[in-house]
């Protein structure tokens, strides 16, 4: 058991104990086995990490960061809104506290009474993210867990009481501020004009177009992340796989027991079962292998050739390495490119022979036939066993985000290199028909030996939704953020428009008494305001794309092709833009200009 022995070892420090000691006793321990055991255990190696590190890696740091910084953009539209309308509503009221502070008011007593108005929103707002926090957890445990094994996400207190003063914090900080700038105006161009007409001056409306701009930039790089892990999705479960998940079933099998040895034993029984399987009225091939082609095979492994390009002969190359039988490749629906596939005469007692995929012969023999050529394994202790090849395969591609960076792909004929622990695939005629295999597979294996069972009996379709099951619920998130950020930035353009609009009343009555036509007001208002969610759109895209260039290293499937998913999100963006600017701006056009005018 010393050979090829991997295992993981989960503990509990003792008080008092830290990282580096507890490692240097287990390097004192790896040394005594390199000692004892220098064939075994000469290069063993015993590393400790905090368990906490072993899960938040890979791919599943990148998500954590990934939706931790774009909930963070949701947090800032919301802020940016909140200041948004604020400032516009604190500017209407220059006027009273121009009023307030000719009477003797400090401008920590004008201030007051808006903070006041932000705790209490902040305390309502508050109030009803713990009810979607709850609602939240309560999806996020049905969705991963069920009977057998449920999963806890409670909302932690902690973090409940950090969110909780954040907003607390947020809401005072963005909308004290406006009132703060807003107090700064002159009492005397305050007093001289009325409270609607007061707009702000250049500084202030500068500063709410900023804000606008922001909310527009962050809702379109919410729209692209979401819609670039839409189309990664569809991407990872249907394009270029190099094999064709339905109609498949899968189940899995263990050979234990005196009576299936190594080598014969196990190749017959498969066989067996193989023919019995085929006579199942639906079924149209099956086979076995160690490894589904929907992961990354756990056998990798150095391989060596001969024969081939001159600067890879005598180096070792990193291979995944499978162990198929012969109807393998027909059953999963792999392509073979050149040569031949394993048959019945690839067995214990004939040469050893090996297919190897696309990508390791375009690159290892670029200029010959590898057909004819030698691969050869490198074991542990140097020694090369030594194959022949006798096809090429398409690649494949596992329904995995993260790309190892292993390209190349070796398989060996089960008969030469049997296994204990196998899977069974099973290609039905029609996805229809092969829902229907569960039972009819079943007892066809308890024909063959009812000793041996086949467990979890699943079509691979399912086992797709299983694996991305995790992507998904993060797209769902995603899309959620992204629609929370657009109809926040809808509802600050909206609020803020219709602020201006009832601020500049008099203006446009105005303009309509010497002429002016509703086109031309409405021109004036979505004109304005369109040209700021251009900018923001603009902002946005430099966002989105170095959220690409982010994807694009860490998750390269979800960064493929999002041109077209790019510019759905600007076209969103801008349709929203619109409907928000003119819903109010219709209202303008029905100014009545003697109203206006009068009420100045």
């Amino acid at each position: 058991m010393r050979v090829d022995g991997r295992v993981q070892v989960v503990g509990r420090l003792k008080a008092g104990v830290g990282l580096a000691q507890a490692q240097a006793r287990f390097a004192t321990i790896a040394a005594d086995l390199a000692g004892r055991f220098p064939k075994e255990n000469g290069n063993v190696s015993l590393d400790m990490r905090p368990l906490q590190s072993t899960v938040l890696r890979g791919s599943n740091r990148t998500i954590t960061f990934l939706l931790i910084g774009l909930s963070g953009f949701v947090l800032l539209i919301a802020c940016a809104n909140l200041a948004n309308l604020l400032l516009a509503r604190s500017m209407g009221r220059a006027r009273e506290f121009s009023i307030c502070a000719a009477l003797g008011a400090s401008r920590a007593q004008l201030i007051r009474p808006i903070a006041a108005e932000c705790v209490l929103l902040a305390t309502a707002g508050t109030g009803a993210s713990l009810f979607v926090a709850i609602a939240t957890s309560r999806w996020l445990e049905h969705r991963f867990g069920n009977e057998f094994i449920p999963v806890d996400f409670s909302p932690d207190g902690r973090v409940l009481a950090f969110a909780c003063a954040l907003s607390l914090l947020a809401a005072l900080l963005f909308g004290i501020a406006p009132a703060w700038w807003a107090s700064r105006v002159s009492p005397n161009d305050a007093l001289k004009s009325d409270s609607r007409a007061m707009s702000g001056n250049p500084m202030h409306r500068g500063f709410r177009e900023l804000l606008i701009i922001g909310q527009f930039a962050m809702a379109l790089v919410l729209l692209a992340g979401a819609g670039a892990f839409i189309r990664g999705i569809e991407r990872l479960r249907h394009e270029n796989l190099g094999w064709k998940p339905a109609p498949l079933l899968t189940a899995m099998i263990n050979l234990q027991g005196e009576r299936y040895t190594w080598g014969p034993p196990m190749v017959n029984y498969h066989k067996a079962l193989r023919e019995r399987l085929l006579t199942i009225p639906g079924v149209e091939n099956a086979a076995v292998s160690d490894e589904l082609p929907s992961v990354y095979p756990n056998a990798k492994q150095q391989f060596a050739i001969s024969g081939g390009d001159p600067m890879a002969v005598g180096k070792t190359n990193v291979a995944y390495r499978s162990i198929v039988s012969p109807s393998y490749f027909d059953t999963v629906g792999t392509r073979l490119e050149r040569g031949r596939l394993f048959d019945e005469n690839d067995h214990i007692r004939s040469r050893p022979v090996a297919l190897i995929n696309a990508s390791m012969a375009r690159q290892l023999f670029p200029k010959i036939n590898p057909i004819g050529q030698a691969v050869g394994a490198v074991n542990t202790d140097q020694r090369v066993e030594w194959m022949e090849i006798v096809g090429v395969v398409e690649d494949t591609r596992p329904i995995e985000a993260q790309s190892t960076g292993i390209a190349f792909h070796v398989y060996q004929p089960y008969a030469q290199r049997t296994w204990q622990f196998a899977l069974i695939s099973v290609r039905a005629v029609t996805p229809e028909i092969a829902a229907t295999l569960v039972g009819a597979i079943r007892e066809k294996a308890a024909e063959v030996d009812p000793t041996v069972a086949l467990r979890r009996i699943t079509p691979m379709v399912t086992l797709i939704e299983q694996q991305t099951r995790v992507w998904a619920t993060i797209n769902s998130l995603l899309v959620l953020f992204a629609g929370l950020g657009l109809l926040l930035a809808a509802l600050g353009v909206y609020g803020v428009v219709s602020r201006t609009i009832a601020q500049r009343r008099g203006e446009f009555g105005i303009r309509m008494a010497l002429g002016a036509q509703a086109r031309d007001i409405l021109r004036l208002v979505l004109g304005a305001n369109l040209r700021t969610a251009l900018r923001g759109a603009g902002a946005g895209v430099i966002g989105a794309l170095v959220l690409g260039r982010y994807l694009a290293s860490a998750l390269p499937v979800f960064a493929v092709g999002n041109g077209p998913v790019l510019l759905a999100a600007i076209a969103v963006l801008l349709i929203v833009a619109l409907v928000a600017c003119l819903l109010p701006a219709r209202r303008a056009t029905r100014i009545d200009p003697i109203e206006a005018l009068r009420s100045e």
